[in-house]
């Protein structure tokens, strides 16, 4: 037979957070059965708009006079240098190409490889925050073009790590990362078409493969590997990017839920009670 059971989620008892429920069955005083479900509470009023990361819609003026006051100004200058550095030396259309890259021998196309992504995801971000706080419509540009152009890739993994049975890359942190903060902030800026067009590469490109890699395939089993720390933590960036946007957290699950427990069981492990 079968039998269901409703768990009102009262805020007052399930506060937004991660949980686990445990299901047994007895015969008597003996456990015969037993199970665990996770489920996750999300906060419907961080899932209302963007951006959302760094700071909401209402806390923007804020941000903005927070990273223009006098103390930052070296930052600042230097992220508007490099954004339009960029701008003037860099074609922000990448088309997709890594599947020429090579199977054997690496490291020659690693620069390459490492150039679309991580030094354009990292251009791009730039030019989103010069967006944000200097309102340049040029920055966002370039910033979209470059969102939409990796996001058109079916991998960001290099076939030398797929061929060795790695469906993603300690540096795709470095794309999840920025593009996930490049959506937010350009967020208003997209057609409905080019939302559903980064969603998707999100959730195809990075948690998927992050959760594959370090979930099924269990890839580092100590568990203390930064690397777990870098794509686990960038695919959850990127996830909580999107989370809402179309339909509910479901619609990310189980990947979602995945890497929240492969980064929980890093922490425990290398940031164990003993303060190291």
């Amino acid at each position: 037979g079968s039998w269901t059971i409703d768990i009102p989620l009262s805020p007052s008892l399930y506060p937004p957070g991660l949980y686990t429920a445990e299901i047994a069955g007895f015969r008597r005083t003996e456990r015969v059965a037993g199970g665990k479900v996770t489920f996750l509470v999300v906060d419907d009023s961080r899932l209302s708009g963007h951006p959302r990361l760094w700071f909401n819609r209402n806390e923007t003026d804020g941000f903005i006079a927070k990273v223009k006051r006098e103390k930052n100004a070296p930052y600042l200058n230097k992220l508007r240098e490099e954004a339009k550095t960029a701008r003037e030396r860099q074609s922000p259309d990448l088309p997709y190409d890594i599947d020429t890259f090579p199977v054997v021998g690496w490291l020659k196309s690693f620069e390459p490889y490492r150039h679309r992504i991580a030094t354009m995801p990292q251009a791009a971000f730039n030019n989103a925050v010069s967006w944000t706080v200097d309102n340049d419509p040029a920055a966002a540009e370039f910033a979209r073009k470059i969102l939409l152009s990796l996001c058109a890739w079916p991998t960001w993994t290099h076939p030398w790590m797929v061929e060795r049975g790695h469906q993603i890359y300690l540096y795709q942190w470095y794309t999840a990362w920025n593009l996930a903060l490049v959506y937010d902030l350009i967020h208003d800026r997209l057609t409905a078409a080019e939302r559903r067009t980064v969603r998707a590469a999100f959730e195809r490109n990075l948690l998927k493969p992050a959760y594959r890699t370090y979930l099924e395939m269990d890839q580092c089993t100590c568990n203390e590997s930064n690397w777990i720390a870098a794509v686990a933590g960038g695919a959850i960036t990127a996830a909580c990017a999107v989370l809402g946007d179309e339909g509910d957290s479901n619609a990310l699950e189980p990947y979602l839920t995945g890497c929240f427990y492969k980064l929980r069981a890093h922490v425990d492990v290398a940031f164990g009670g003993d303060s190291a």
